[in-house]
């Protein structure tokens, strides 16, 4: 964990209890472990061998499709909408 002393001083302008910027600084600290982590590939689903969803689509291609993606939904629905108005 984080040296808290190290790092409060950084939120004396937040209205912040002392225990509420160990808090905060605790769950930043976990946050960017966690990011640093994933990108050495350290993370828990690397170690695993693999992405859960790609073993899964191995197993039963039906079942997921790994190539939706928020942004192909959204684009299919503006073009939609778009379509409508003409």
């Amino acid at each position: 964990m984080p040296d808290i002393e190290k790092y409060e001083a950084h939120l004396d302008g937040l209205d912040l209890t002392k225990d509420q910027k160990a808090e905060l600084i605790e769950a930043l600290w976990l946050f960017c472990t966690c990011i640093v982590d994933q990108v050495q590939g350290l993370d828990p689903v690397s170690l695993g061998g693999g992405a859960p969803f790609e073993k899964l689509a191995a197993a039963n291609p039906d079942a997921v499709s790994l190539s939706f993606s928020v942004t192909d939904d959204f684009s299919r629905k503006a073009e939609a909408v778009l379509h409508d108005e003409s």
